[in-house]
């Protein structure tokens, strides 16, 4: 594995102000940063069954965590040695450097060991600090840009009201420098309840964990749902893109693995942004 730190430091985009997509000219030797985004989109279904499923998939691309104008690959699901977690570990969200963030419930590991579940909101609020939002964007991708993302979607039929849902789970390797952490993304319609999704995904890594013989030491899972009347089309996304972050997102003064040591609200602090 890079160190930690080299891997930051070589995760920095051409740009000043816009994040990179990893894996494309110059970045594909470097580290990357993952990010993480669940969202939802809705609309009328008032065109044909191609349009409305574009728009209604392209409105849940700019909410939240401003994800628009990129043209997305879709990779499988892991984020490995060459990589860091934004609000994981570096800028990380306020919650995890206090330790004040408590399980949602546990699970058994494979060995035998309690594995602990936390709620992933505190590191999507992280990405969507980076990004920004579609009225106030901060570092989004360029646009245009091609990003490799983990990613599932789904999109209702738009004639049957129904429940929709996304879930995105990241499991972290206990030992990073020979694995990979994980993400599971789920979407679709709703048949079962909060509880019960989570549950399944979180047996579903245990089962890649078994699998792969990977250990995990934490799961954050996130989760959003959405209630679609008949006559409206919505679609559901998880995705975690793999991006360089911008010479603007670091401090002056600062080399980006300094992020390392500095909270989410202390970055934002450093740069003015709040």
């Amino acid at each position: 594995m890079l160190n930690l730190k080299q891997n930051i430091n070589h995760a920095i985009a051409p740009f000043e102000k816009n994040c990179a997509g990893f894996g494309f000219g110059s970045s594909c030797n470097s580290g990357y940063i993952t990010t993480l985004k669940v969202s939802t989109g809705e609309v009328v279904a008032q065109l044909d069954t191609c349009l409305n499923d574009i728009i209604s998939y392209d409105r849940a691309a700019k909410n939240d965590a401003y994800f628009g104008q990129v043209n997305v690959l879709t990779a499988t699901s892991f984020t490995g040695c060459q990589g860091a977690i934004w609000g994981y570990d570096l800028a990380v969200a306020d919650e995890l450097k206090h330790r004040t963030i408590q399980p949602v419930f546990t699970v058994k590991r494979h060995d035998g060991k309690d594995l602990p579940v936390y709620n992933m909101a505190p590191l999507l609020a992280a990405t969507e600090k980076l990004f920004g939002t579609e009225k106030h964007r901060r570092f989004p991708l360029l646009p245009g840009s091609m990003c490799i993302a983990a990613q599932k979607a789904a999109i209702s039929d738009g004639v049957s009201a129904t429940t929709m849902f996304a879930m995105l789970a990241l499991a972290i390797a206990e030992d990073r420098n020979k694995n990979a952490s994980l993400f599971i993304e789920d979407c679709g319609v709703k048949h079962y309840t909060y509880g019960e999704l989570i549950r399944k995904v979180a047996t579903s890594i245990q089962f890649v964990g078994e699998n792969q013989g990977v250990l995990y030491k934490e799961i954050f899972i996130g989760y959003k749902e959405i209630s679609v009347p008949a006559g409206y089309v919505a679609s559901t996304k998880a995705v975690a893109p793999y991006v360089l972050i911008p010479r603007a997102a670091v401090p002056e003064g600062m080399s980006p693995s300094d992020l390392t040591a500095v909270s989410i609200s202390e970055w934002e602090e450093l740069l003015s942004l709040r």
